[in-house]
């Protein structure tokens, strides 16, 4: 059966041969089960990742603009780039795993509406010099987690998965692979500049490079996540939190210097790279 012209996921360019075999082999795995099933033990987990990175960005961001609010325009911006990374990566896994939902009720969307305007309010107060109790830089985050993990966290309680049925790391086509690797230097350049006098320019260069990758749907961020396994996604979750790190380092600390920014930033891409020639070959079993 030839595989010459197969769209990829959303349109857009033409897939190779051996793209197309291995997007198909996927697809087949989770056509039966996605019919009829709710959302898998895995989406559960990327979702309870979801819960973190939300809930964590708002800590590490509130702390920052309370301990260091003469230098937290620098510092905020370093714990933008992951979160926009993530973005179109989640909304990629969500293709992988497309299963039939329950849209959440009114009562989730306004909690939800009332967290996130505590959290301008927080915001604001510190900008402004306002002072407020410690503690609600670190309630709110919580009560954030709470909210948004509740649902997977149950998910995860409530059922076993088949070994054959776990999901599995296999090697990156060759378009998730530079992704990848994109992905690692843009975020070791935004950590080993982060202390520098230029470090703008870098993140608005890191900026127009997520702008041209974001939703590409050949090649863009959406398809990596559609393709990356828990290998990637935890490599990434070992990179988002050394940023999240050394913003707190920098916020408490007088350690913001160049050596200690340059070396978070080649550790950053250091993992990157290497998780994105991983695995070296593909795992048996089906995709979960």
């Amino acid at each position: 059966m030839e595989t010459e012209g197969v769209p990829a996921p959303g349109g857009g360019a033409e897939l190779s041969p051996a793209d197309a075999a291995e997007l198909l082999r996927r697809h087949e795995e989770l056509r039966d089960r996605a019919a009829s099933q709710g959302p898998s033990r895995s989406f559960a987990l990327l979702t309870l990742a979801t819960a973190v990175m939300v809930s964590s960005y708002m800590a590490v961001y509130l702390l920052t603009l309370r301990y260091r609010p003469g230098g937290a325009s620098t510092l905020t911006l370093v714990l933008v780039i992951p979160a926009l990374i993530f973005s179109p990566l989640l909304s990629g896994a969500r293709e992988r795993f497309a299963v039939r939902r329950r849209r959440p009720g009114p009562l989730y969307w306004a909690g939800n509406g009332l967290l996130l305007a505590a959290f301008i309010v927080l915001g604001g107060l510190s900008i402004a010099g306002v002072g407020y109790p410690w503690w609600l830089a670190l309630a709110l985050p919580g009560a954030a987690f709470v909210t948004l993990a509740s649902r997977p966290v149950r998910r995860l309680l409530s059922e076993t998965t088949p070994k054959s049925e776990r999901w599995q790391n296999h090697p990156l086509t060759g378009s998730a692979r530079r992704v990848t690797v994109a992905i690692g230097v843009m975020t070791g350049l935004i950590a080993a500049t982060s202390t520098w006098r230029w470090f703008s320019i870098v993140f608005m260069a890191a900026m127009l490079l997520l702008l041209a990758m974001g939703w590409m749907p050949r090649w863009g961020l959406p398809r990596t996540g559609y393709e990356w396994g828990p290998i990637h996604w935890a490599s990434f979750a070992v990179v988002t939190t050394a940023m999240f790190l050394l913003v707190i380092l920098f916020s408490v600390t007088a350690w913001d210097t160049t050596p200690v920014s340059v070396g978070a930033g080649a550790g950053v891409f250091v993992v990157m790279l290497a998780v994105a020639f991983l695995p070296a070959r593909a795992q048996h079993g089906s995709s979960d």
